[in-house]
């Protein structure tokens, strides 16, 4: 029966004449479509074409022009009040008519291109089995099927017409409700290379490994890809690659590899994905007459052709279904929305969100054979979750893998995951765990152990000062080293030693010691034999730190003890080369030891007790009160003052007396030479207050002065300009001036001797390579285009040789060569090298000229010849030398060779093949030229002319 009539069906086919024939051809799949809902006896409603449908011819236009076709569907709503939409196919146009298809409530049929929109948008039906929801559930059941939740995406940004990234998003997004996880996404372009492939697999290799690619139809980015797979070690035990070649169907053409064995081995064990056509397709092909076309034409109208006929489908049910005839769009979805449609080529699926289901079918690479992996087919999904319409009696369609053939195929896929994940965070590592903690603790215990123990040290070193290790004791021999001077660079110490008899007297004064080095300071080490182990008491160690804290500016401080050694105790002080005695002052149980016989200076009351003590043999006895000792010690500060004023000694003492092996604090024999009271020479240079002061100082013990007076007496006498610090100050910028002249002198040496370096260097390279050397720079190799080579050697000179001593060989060839280097230096040459006999000469490099080097080439062996004329052989008076000469002239490269001994080296046919030619070819006496250089010196000779 007849029916309502639509009153406006409107396709849009804007950009497809690369795809279809002719854009005619649309509009003849669709009337054939009507004709086909016109012609069911049943239809309620009858269809027509209307004027205005729109068929582009342009291609999807790009930029400023882009939405043409968005433009054409609202003129067509608002001029003529259309209610169905087929179309468009254009990306950017249904990106833009998307949103207002739901404000309008008319039915949109989306059979190639696929809305991208996040949101469900009720009135609009998906035909394509390209759309990204199909991809997807295509992809979530191939993943079920092998166990796999986890996958990297790569994609091609520019092998597609369409927009691939907005799909890509929408198919990420989707696997992700559908429990398949992205975990990395690859994008890249049609020029990336291998290396750049392979370096971004590398990277995600601990993040991936199931690689799910979408490369377009171009076979070489397939073979890419997987060239890159093998060149990051891409184990196909570990990992796996997914091409999805969803845009054609499998056939042994459209494999990636074509026919090369060789490239089908990069694919083994990968998945290649394909959209098979079903069966009825084909025969439809034939009856709609689009053999001619490909496969994608093919799909393009066999889909048209189908959301006709599910259109007019939709709304002879809408009656039945809803109980009214109305054409609204959401209503229309709803009749298509979770049901199985009996459609012109077989039953289509739609899911909840009127999303047609369609399987892929994939494939699986072996080394024999390519099989089919699972079937793709449309079931009941369990776990549908329907949040737009409250209809629960519908059924909600999924797509499965039916995975009864992966024993067949024979398989082994790797997991997506490592059991343990990338980075073990999926096992159990409380094994691990309790290691490293057992670990970390043990290693804590010794931190903090070794820091309690540098802390205890610490506070030792802090309370005993005087304790030096073994270690920082360095002993210097006086002998070979001049008291250290090899050790440290001190040169006051080199000054005062370079003196011999300061020298000797230095050695003297050590006959009892050694000198030894404490952090660069020189102290004077009095070693002592030990029979136990050596303990001090708290007292003792007290008195040794206040013996360390002691500082004078007439006295040398005490370093300090070493008894690291259970064999030897080291007492040291710190030494003073300038001071002329030379001997260390040191005290025992609070009495004076002075083991040097230079100083007896010992008050007679002290020499008397000590006398007394030897003599009872109670030498441990010693007691001085504080007040004898003061005494004592201004009956020395007497004694030295002597010394200071008259520039003599007291009395000589001769050291024979004295044994090496008495370890007197007292040696009769040399304390009998002191006298108690000095003779005092006539001089008018002593200030009668200095003199008075000695007096008092040699009286009673009673009546000596005090320090303060002492002290008065001789700094008002004796005048010293400024304090002790003045002094310091003064001595150090007389060092500084002493260290500036030493330092101008040694720098004259060093100018005086690289002088004769950079002259040495001149002989060997020439000035201008030696100038770059010595700069650091790097000397390229250069091309001169011509250049003159000129060889020259002795004739008869081996059995010359065998009839010589070598050193008359030696002089003979000297003496000639000598004369050759002085004849090359007045001409622009350079002297390359001399083997024996053998004298090679090059002009043109490394100075280019033009013409020159043949004609100071030529004069250089004129000279040659010339010298050998009255050059006599030395050992051989009346017998003369005779040579041969051969020259050349060509292009030459030079370069230097070496890096610890280098060499300018010269090369090319120039001086090794033409060259050796003329050379061993010649007559002695006469020069033997090449041909180009005869030419180059007839040139010369007639520009002269």
């Amino acid at each position: 029966m007849t029916g309502n009539r639509l009153r406006n069906l409107i396709l849009f086919v804007y950009g497809m004449e690369e795809v279809v024939h002719a854009p005619l051809d649309s509009l003849r799949i669709l009337q054939a479509a009507i004709d086909v809902a016109n012609s069911d006896a049943g239809s309620l409603v009858q269809f027509s074409i209307p004027d205005g449908i729109v068929t582009g011819t342009s291609g999807c236009p790009q930029g400023s022009s882009a939405g043409l076709g968005a433009k054409e569907v609202c003129d067509q709503y608002y001029q003529h009040n259309i209610k169905a939409v087929f179309g468009p196919i254009c990306f950017e146009d249904m990106r833009l008519i998307e949103p207002v298809i739901d404000e309008w409530g008319i039915s949109q049929f989306s059979f190639w291109t696929d809305f991208s929109l996040t949101r469900h948008i009720p009135e609009i039906i998906e035909m394509s089995r390209r759309g990204f929801l199909n991809i997807a559930y295509n992809l979530r059941a191939i993943c079920t099927a092998l166990g796999w939740d986890d996958v990297a995406l790569f994609i091609c940004m520019d092998c597609y017409e369409d927009s691939i990234n907005y799909r890509i998003d929408s198919i990420r997004d989707t696997l992700e409700e559908l429990n398949v996880r992205t975990l990395y996404l690859g994008e890249m372009n049609k020029t990336i290379s291998r290396t750049e492939l392979a370096q971004m697999m590398v990277l995600m290799k601990k993040t991936a490994r199931v690689f799910i690619t979408f490369l377009g139809v171009d076979p070489e980015l397939n073979i890419l890809f997987a060239q890159a797979m093998a060149d990051a070690k891409l184990s196909s035990d570990e990992y796996i690659a997914v091409y999805m070649l969803h845009y054609q169907n499998y056939d042994t053409a459209t494999v990636p590899w074509g026919t090369s064995a060789a490239t089908r081995k990069l694919f083994m064990n990968s998945v290649l994905v394909y959209n098979d056509f079903p069966t009825s397709y084909t025969t439809a092909i034939g009856q709609l007459e689009l053999s001619k076309a490909n496969e994608e034409q093919q799909l393009y109208y066999l889909q048209l052709y189908e959301a006709v006929q599910i259109y007019a489908y939709a709304l002879n049910a809408l009656p039945e279904v809803t109980g009214d005839a109305s054409y609204d769009g959401e209503a229309v979805a709803g009749v298509l929305r979770s049901n199985q449609i009996q459609g012109p080529f077989g039953s289509v699926f739609f899911n909840n969100n009127t999303m047609r289901l369609s399987g892929f079918v994939p494939f699986y690479v072996t080394n024999d054979s390519v099989s089919q992996l699972a079937n793709i087919v449309v079931g009941p999904d369990p776990s549908c979750n329907d949040t737009i319409y409250e209809d629960t009696a519908m059924a909600c369609y999924t797509l499965l893998a039916n995975t009864s053939i992966l024993a067949d195929v024979g398989a082994k896929f790797p997991q997506d995951v490592p059991p343990c994940g990338f980075t073990g965070e999926l096992c159990d590592q409380t094994s691990t765990v309790i290691i490293i903690a057992a670990v970390m603790t043990a290693i804590i215990i010794c931190i903090v152990t070794i820091l309690a123990i540098r802390k205890m040290r610490s506070g030792e070193t802090a309370s005993m000062p005087w304790a030096i290790p073994v270690q920082m004791v360095k002993l210097v021999d006086v002998e070979s080293s001049q008291i250290g001077s090899q050790q440290l660079s001190i040169h006051s110490i080199q000054q005062q030693l370079e003196d011999k008899s300061a020298e000797k007297k230095a050695k003297e004064s050590l006959k009892s010691r050694q000198l030894a080095t404490i952090d660069q300071a020189y102290v004077v080490v009095e070693s002592y034999s030990l029979k136990e182990k050596l303990v001090f008491s708290r007292h003792e160690m007290h008195w040794l730190y206040l013996i360390k804290q002691i500082s004078h500016d007439n006295l040398n401080p005490f370093m300090g003890l070493c008894f690291d050694r259970s064999q030897h105790l080291f007492v040291m002080w710190s030494h003073c080369f300038r001071w002329k005695n030379n001997s260390v002052i040191s005290t025992l149980d609070g009495a004076p030891i002075i083991a040097n016989s230079e100083l007896h200076y010992y008050a007679p009351e002290i020499r008397k007790g000590l006398k007394t003590l030897m003599y009872t043999n109670r030498m441990d006895a010693i007691q001085l009160s504080p007040k004898q000792g003061q005494a004592g010690d201004l009956y020395g500060f007497g004694m030295i003052l002597f010394e200071i004023l008259y520039r003599k000694k007291v009395a000589s003492i001769d050291d024979a007396i004295v044994s090496e092996e008495d370890n007197l604090i007292l040696c009769e024999q040399a304390e009998a030479q002191v006298p108690l009271y000095p003779t005092i020479p006539e001089s008018d240079d002593v200030h009668p207050d200095l003199l008075g002061l000695m007096h008092k100082c040699w009286g009673a013990a009673e009546t000596r002065p005090d320090t303060n007076l002492a002290r008065k007496i001789t700094d008002a006498t004796l005048k010293m300009s400024g304090s002790l610090v003045d002094q310091m100050i003064k001595n150090l910028e007389q060092y500084t001036n002493n260290l500036e002249n030493l330092v101008k002198e040694r720098t004259g040496q060093l100018e005086e001797e690289q002088k004769k370096a950079e002259a040495l260097l001149s002989e060997l390279l020439p000035k201008t390579v030696a100038d770059e050397l010595k700069v650091g720079r790097r000397v390229d190799p250069k091309t001169y285009k011509a250049a003159t080579i000129l060889y020259s050697d002795i004739v008869g000179f081996t059995s010359l040789c065998s009839e010589s001593q070598p050193m008359e060989v030696v002089n003979l060839l000297s003496g000639m060569f000598q004369r050759f280097d002085q004849i090359i230096s007045v001409h622009n040459c350079y002297k390359i090298e001399t083997i024996g006999d053998a004298y090679m000469v090059a002009s043109g490099v490394p100075i280019p000229s033009k013409t020159d080097h043949v004609r100071d080439i030529a004069s250089v062996a004129l000279q040659q010849r010339e010298f050998l004329y009255d050059f006599e052989i030395p050992h051989r008076p009346g017998q003369f030398l005779h040579c041969r000469w051969g020259f050349n002239t060509g292009p030459v490269f030079t370069g230097v060779v070496g890096i610890s001994a280098p060499r300018y080296c010269v090369f090319g046919g120039t001086g090794v093949g033409t060259l050796l030619t003329y050379w061993l070819d010649g007559v002695e006496e006469l020069l033997q030229s090449s041909r180009d250089s005869y030419k180059a010196i007839s040139a010369m000779v007639e520009a002269q002319v």
